[in-house]
C-alpha cells in the first residue's frame, strides 16, 4: 500500500516525454527506518524539493509490533529516475 506524506505540493518538476516511459518509472527506497515519524518527516522534506516521493510499509509496521522488522523496515522510495538526485 502507497501512502503519501502530508505536505502542500506547490514546487512541481516537469518531466519530458522520456522520462515517463514506464521501464524507468519502479520504484526504489532512498530511505528506511523503523520510525513511522522519521520516514514521514524524509519523505515530506522530498516532497517539498519536488520529488514524487510516498512510504511504503508503514501500515504493517503500525499494525502487529514487531512487523516492520519482518517487512524489512518501513521505506521511503521514489521514482528510480529521480534516485541519483533524491
Amino acid at each position: 500500500m502507497r501512502t503519501v506524506c502530508f505536505t502542500n505540493r506547490s514546487r512541481k518538476r516537469s518531466l519530458s516525454p522520456a522520462l515517463l516511459d514506464p521501464s524507468k518509472m519502479d520504484r526504489v527506497a532512498v530511505f528506511t527506518t523503523f520510525n513511522p515519524v522519521a520516514a514521514q518527516i524524509v519523505c515530506s522534506r522530498l516532497q517539498t524539493a519536488g520529488f514524487d516521493a510516498s512510504v511504503e510499509g508503514e501500515a504493517a509496521a503500525l499494525n502487529m509490533e514487531g512487523y516492520s522488522l519482518a517487512t524489512g523496515g518501513i521505506r521511503v522510495q521514489v521514482p528510480e529516475n529521480e534516485k541519483i538526485d533524491a
